[in-house]
């Protein structure tokens, strides 16, 4: 599996926001809580093959190719929306939710397994220190 480009964002109205955008070996991350300080300050890391090889499995393992284009909860107006836009393989995808997340139902606001394993592997590439506060809704590290 290689990854020409993949783009993440996951964030909410009131919840802090993160974008994360991997190109061939690079992962441009930024952060932002609407902090008073200025604009969210942007990360780079250059990406190990080692580390892009197991984050590339995890993808595999968690068939992120064959989610549903859109998870979406007709239940809930505000709350936490992701979007993932990848070419992987020479293939082309978008994925949409809105407080909803691949094997969940959707009317369970909670993040699924999955996506706290999907999360947890994007994570490792962005380090630890800088990555998805714990805090952060219904993520836990």
């Amino acid at each position: 599996m290689k990854i020409k480009t993949l783009e993440f964002s996951i964030g909410g109205y009131f919840d802090t926001n993160y974008r994360i955008k991997i190109l061939h070996e690079q992962l441009d991350y930024q952060v932002d809580d609407s902090s008073p300080l200025g604009p969210p300050k942007p990360y780079v890391v250059n990406l190990e093959e080692s580390a892009l090889s197991l984050f590339t499995s995890e993808l595999e393992r968690l068939e992120v190719l064959s989610w549903e284009k859109e998870y979406f909860n007709p239940g809930v107006c505000d709350g936490t929306q992701w979007d993932l836009e990848y070419n992987i393989d020479g293939k082309r995808g978008k994925k949409f939710g809105s407080n909803a997340y691949p094997g969940q139902p959707e009317w369970d606001i909670s993040f699924s397994p999955t996506f706290i394993d999907f999360l947890r592997a994007l994570n490792s590439l962005i380090g630890e220190e800088k990555g998805f506060s714990s805090s952060y809704s219904g993520y836990t590290s």
